[in-house]
């Protein structure tokens, strides 16, 4: 997930990295993939962050 972020050009702040990283649900991470795809930005990917 951070790297398709990263190819796209999205810039994640070391808070969301740690937020990412430390997710261990399954089904979290795979909706987060799953957006960081064709997002416009790191809040369409993760629930409520801006």
């Amino acid at each position: 997930m951070l790297t398709a972020l990263r190819v796209r050009g999205i810039a994640v702040p070391d808070v969301a990295r740690e937020r990412i990283l430390a997710e261990k649900d399954p089904e979290t991470l795979e909706r987060w993939h799953e957006r960081a795809i064709v997002a416009a930005s790191l809040a369409e990917v993760l629930d409520g962050l801006s």
